[in-house]
């Protein structure tokens, strides 16, 4: 057989036969796709709840949190803005002003672009910014970063 010949069947395997052959098993082959894909999304979960120490956040959606647990693991790498000030903050209370924080116009920020502003504040000042958090928004890159940056802080320096 040449190698004409050889890449001809080549491609007919590809896009003829393979496509056919998918659709012949498909009925069979999606439930047990699904059936995967639930036990990983499970699995995922149990790891996030494992790795964080809390419970799972029901209001957060499970991809987000994905997303920003890889975030932080990356070294605050960007996250999708799936937080951004457009979207309404549903844990803050009506009219509530944050000009008390050390961060100016905070709730403003997202997930994203907090880390690096966080790297500049106190420990105190990061204990003010975790509990607005905590009862705020809540998002794990945020939370996750300021407790990263207080450990720092407060581990001894190495000699």
């Amino acid at each position: 057989m040449s190698n004409e010949e050889n890449f001809a069947e080549q491609l007919l395997d590809v896009l003829v036969y393979a496509p056919i052959g998918l659709l012949l098993e498909a009925k069979d082959l999606i439930p047990r796709l699904a059936d995967r894909g639930r036990g990983q999304v499970a699995l995922v979960q149990v790891a996030n709840r494992i790795a964080g120490g809390r419970r799972s956040d029901a209001s957060t959606p499970l991809f987000h949190r994905v997303i920003d647990a890889a975030g932080v693991a990356l070294g605050g790498l960007s996250t999708p803005d799936h937080e951004s000030a457009d979207e309404p903050d549903d844990h803050a209370s009506p009219g509530e002003d944050d000009v008390s924080l050390p961060i100016e116009d905070y709730d403003s920020y997202s997930a994203a672009q907090l880390p690096a502003k966080l790297e500049t504040l106190t420990r105190t000042q990061l204990d003010e910014i975790l509990s607005h958090e905590q009862t705020h928004r809540n998002r794990r890159t945020v939370t996750n970063r300021i407790q990263q940056l207080g450990s720092l802080e407060e581990s001894p320096p190495s000699t």
